[in-house]
């Protein structure tokens, strides 16, 4: 990364290099995910069957180290979406756009508190009530 950035390059020039420098690290890094995952699935269920017929230790670790391996992937999967999720909000949330208005309804219907409990187990909706309890 520090190969690729220039203090004495244009940040345009700089940026652009960054970017494709971090595009190749990601390759090499952590490839496709999607394609990883479909491999290891496919891997695995083989590795299962092969396991029904001819039980060994070996082939029962190999099964263990591949589920390992597909559980680390699902977790880097989920995690690229967490990251896409958040990328969808820098873009889109500061502005005033539909994604950004549904975004905060959705989240405004969540936190809405719209009945409380009392101790004694009693439960009360009418607002002018749950404005005033403790």
């Amino acid at each position: 990364m520090e190969e690729s950035w220039s203090p004495a390059s244009l940040l345009p020039v700089s940026l652009t290099r960054l970017t494709e420098a971090l595009r190749v690290w990601n390759k090499q890094v952590f490839g496709n995910i999607f394609r990883r995952k479909k491999a290891l699935i496919s891997k695995l269920r083989k590795l299962e069957m092969d396991n029904e017929l001819h039980n060994t230790d070996r082939s029962v670790s190999l099964e263990d180290s591949t589920r390992k391996e597909l559980e680390q992937t699902l977790w880097e999967e989920q995690l690229l979406w967490v990251q896409k999720s958040r990328t969808s909000w820098v873009n889109e949330g500061d502005r005033n756009t539909g994604f950004f208005h549904l975004s905060t309804l959705k989240r405004r219907r969540f936190n809405r508190i719209v009945a409380l409990r009392t101790e004694d187990g009693t439960w009360f909706q009418d607002e002018s009530l749950l404005q005033g309890m403790d």
